[in-house]
């Protein structure tokens, strides 16, 4: 593969995309097996990474295999009444939170890459902002987007990590954020993203915080995500969805919500969503293997078609309500006789 090198303000950096997709394994480094010595892009805790630690269960046998996130949107999966509707909800609003957690993630992983193969051409831990460009983008070689990153290190180990992407065509308007602080074995985490898409804005923040051991990998960690769409220009309704999650080893802790609407006048779907939901964590070492088993929790859903155009769910034919506790058991993602068999 050509590697060519073009200069910027501040350091001489380029390189192929691809070669550092191959080198993260295609979906983002989740940072299972972090590095001993904590100077390296490569060995900072990721948003999407595990938490280290064991928890025992005196409820019995667990699911075996869950449901990856990946595979949870096939409405196959889910047309029988007999499937959790909780699961199968909760588990869209995880997917779609840690989706946007992500996006930081397999940025810093192409960069650690490149810098743990000597890609680089200089050190750029410097403390001062450093420019890269990315070429070679998969499925588009025509984009290029620009990085503008700084790097602050104190003993050798990496305590700060910001970060600016501009992602447009051009790649001259900044469309992400990232900043990462570690000190005292405390981790805190923010990104931001804004875009349009044919008219259509969004948008979303995620907010990270927990602690890491001596190599970095989390023995702590609580997500917060909000995520914005505006199709409204468009006809196309809107979107908002807020989630607060917090991982252990084998479980996650959801508190979230998702409203909104899609089309317009009469056709117009409106919805909210509530859930407290604890769920059983599975394959938890990559996100793109990332399961949810068995679980249990409460929520509060309303689906309606708008067909008086009144903008709510009041006196609508066509609707769904329901809330309560459901618990499920993930491995057929079926709903279980009692809450409390969980």
């Amino acid at each position: 593969m050509k590697r060519t090198t073009r200069t910027q303000t501040g350091l001489a950096a380029a390189f192929s995309a691809l070669t550092l997709l191959s080198a993260c394994g295609g979906g983002g480094d989740s940072g299972s097996s972090a590095s001993t010595t904590t100077g390296t892009l490569s060995a900072l805790p990721k948003a999407t990474g595990p938490v280290s630690g064991s928890s025992s269960s005196s409820i019995g046998s667990l699911a075996t295999t869950g449901l990856a996130l990946k595979s949870w949107g096939s409405s196959a999966l889910w047309n029988s009444s007999s499937k959790s509707r909780a699961m199968c909800e909760t588990g869209l609003l995880v997917r779609d939170a840690l989706s946007e957690a992500m996006s930081p993630d397999k940025i810093a992983c192409y960069l650690g890459a490149i810098q743990k193969s000597g890609g680089f051409s200089s050190d750029i831990a410097t403390g001062s902002y450093v420019y890269v460009k990315l070429q070679n983008m998969p499925g588009d070689a025509s984009n290029q987007p620009r990085i503008k990153m700084k790097i602050v290190k104190s003993g050798g180990a990496i305590t700060g990590f910001e970060m600016f992407s501009c992602f447009a065509a051009n790649g001259a308007t900044q469309s992400e954020y990232f900043n990462q602080t570690i000190s005292s074995g405390s981790v805190s985490m923010i990104s931001k993203n804004i875009g349009s898409d044919s008219g259509n804005t969004y948008g979303s923040k995620c907010s990270v915080s927990g602690t890491v051991d001596s190599s970095y990998a989390w023995t702590s960690k609580s997500l917060s995500v909000e995520r914005l769409w505006d199709g409204t220009a468009n006809s196309n309704g809107s979107f908002s969805q807020a989630a607060t999650i917090t991982q252990r080893a084998s479980s996650l802790i959801v508190n979230g919500y998702q409203k909104g609407t899609f089309g317009n006048g009469a056709t117009a779907n409106i919805f909210t969503n509530k859930f407290y939901t604890v769920a059983q964590l599975l394959s938890a070492s990559t996100p793109k293997n990332l399961a949810l088993g068995d679980g249990s929790g409460k929520y509060s859903m309303d689906w309606c078609i708008d067909s008086n155009s009144n903008g709510n769910c009041t006196g609508e034919g066509t609707a769904f309500a329901a809330s309560g506790t459901d618990a499920w058991t993930g491995d057929d993602r079926l709903k279980m006789g009692t809450p409390s068999n969980s």
